[in-house]
């Protein structure tokens, strides 16, 4: 049903916006992914960055943690603005009208009991010129600083 919602949500918006003239956004992300002190815990960190031009539409952050094994928490830390959800092994940021030109920072803490595959690849979503963009986390872009 949520997805339901989203997928009607993100095509009400492509189909009622307004047209947007002018360069196409050129969308970045980053993931960041600390380990911190506590074992199991993690805070990650999502960089979105937007340069050439602005993102003013409904957009959505997505990222499945489905692979992760045993008990679970993920609690918000930044949103952004967003709504925050984590349901179903998956954390998802929504936003009803962002507008992004330069850097946004967006973050949770994950407490995982057993290991997680911080690989995990995101996704942000956002409408320009009555369409849906798509802007996936590239392998390089996944970052674990010390």
């Amino acid at each position: 049903m949520k997805k339901l919602f989203t997928s009607f949500a993100l095509c009400a918006c492509a189909v009622f916006s307004i047209a947007q003239d002018g360069p196409v956004p050129e969308v970045h992300i980053k993931k960041e992914v600390f380990k911190m002190q506590t074992p199991g815990e993690y805070q990650v960190m999502i960089s979105i960055t937007c340069n050439n031009a602005t993102v003013n539409s409904f957009a959505s952050y997505k990222e499945d943690l489905d692979s992760m094994g045993g008990e679970v928490e993920v609690t918000s830390i930044n949103t952004g603005g967003a709504n925050f959800s984590y349901v179903d092994g998956k954390v998802k940021f929504l936003w009803s009208s962002l507008n992004l030109h330069g850097t946004m920072v967006i973050s949770y803490l994950v407490q995982d009991n057993a290991e997680w595959d911080i690989d995990q690849p995101g996704t942000f979503k956002y409408v320009y010129n009555n369409a849906v963009a798509e802007v996936k986390i590239k392998k390089e872009d996944i970052v674990y600083p010390r």
